[in-house]
This record gives structure tokens, sequence and C-alpha cells, in this order.
């Protein structure tokens, strides 16, 4: 609810909001929840979610509603949609933020896993393999490719519900 309210939802559409976009993620979370394991849902969720609700990274498509209606998403939206459909499948999953990116990482048998949930194939990326193309994608035209990597090791772990202000503020550049 507090990410469609800061993705722009009037209050009183929240509710109706809400279960659209959760009949919208059900299908990608019955499929994580028919796995064993914690890596192997996790690995599905993000997959599943890619063949279901994101549909393609367009850099300013912040907002909840608009990546339920479109299939749009960027970075921000598509690890909140990961953190929010992993409520009750993943025990560890966590929004991350750098100075130009987000993500999720989650913490699976004491091993660190990062998710680049705008790929389907994001899950433990080796981002040494990151072509200047798909950096360029990430970054946008603000931000240079190597600051954008360099951001990468300025990582800061947040509970789902702090990549809201997240929102909040990539909407008031966007406005």
């Amino acid at each position: 609810a507090a990410a469609l309210l800061a993705s722009g939802v009037a209050e009183a559409q929240i509710p109706a909001e809400a279960k659209r976009l959760r009949a919208a993620l059900a299908p990608a979370i019955a499929r994580a929840r028919a796995q064993q394991g914690e890596a192997a849902r996790g690995r599905v969720l993000l997959t599943a979610l890619h063949e279901t609700v994101l549909r393609r990274y367009e850099l300013s498509a912040t907002e909840l509603d608009h990546v339920e209606r479109t299939g749009e998403f960027n970075c921000l939206s598509s690890a909140l949609l990961y953190l929010v459909a992993a409520e009750g499948v993943l025990s560890s999953a966590r929004g991350v933020v750098t100075p130009h990116h987000a993500f999720v990482r989650l913490t699976i048998e004491g091993k660190v896993i990062d998710l680049e949930t705008t790929t389907p194939a994001g899950f433990d990326p080796d981002r040494s393999k990151l072509t200047a193309v798909q950096v360029q994608q990430l970054a946008g035209d603000d931000v240079s490719p190597d600051d954008f990597l360099a951001g990468l090791k300025q990582v800061e772990e947040l509970p789902p519900l702090s990549l809201v202000a997240a929102v909040y503020s990539n909407r008031a550049i966007a406005l």
C-alpha cells in the first residue's frame, strides 16, 4: 500500500489497485512456492515475474501501478515488486540501493546472493560480464558507465518498506 501511495495512486484507490497488483503477482508467487529450497524459490520467482508482470525495461518506469498496467519497469520498481512478491515466500529478501541503482539481496545458507531484478537471468549475476550497452541502459544518460559501476561497490541494504522513499524521490525528479 505504501509503495502504491508513493507511486501516486489516490488513497481511496489503493485497496482496488493493491488487489489488481496482487492478482498480477499471484501466478509468479505460486510458481515460486512450488519449489523446494530458498534458492530455487528465489530464482523461479525472478523468472516468473519476467514472464508475467515485468515486460520491458524503461528507465523512468518507477510507479508500481504503471508496471502492472503496462509491464514497463525500472530497477526500483522491479526490486520493489520482487520484494512484495517475496513476502511469505523468501525469508531474507531485502532491498539494496547504490547511488544509481536498486536491486535485491538474499542470504541463503549463509551465502549472500544479489538479484538483478531488471533481467530474468539476474539471479546471482556476474556483474563483471555486463556489456557497455547493458550498463548504459541501466545508468541512463545522466550517469557515466564508470560512475554506475563504481556505485555498485557502495551498497546500502534496506528493508522493503525503505525503498518506498526512493519511489517518492524518483517521482519528484520526474515531475
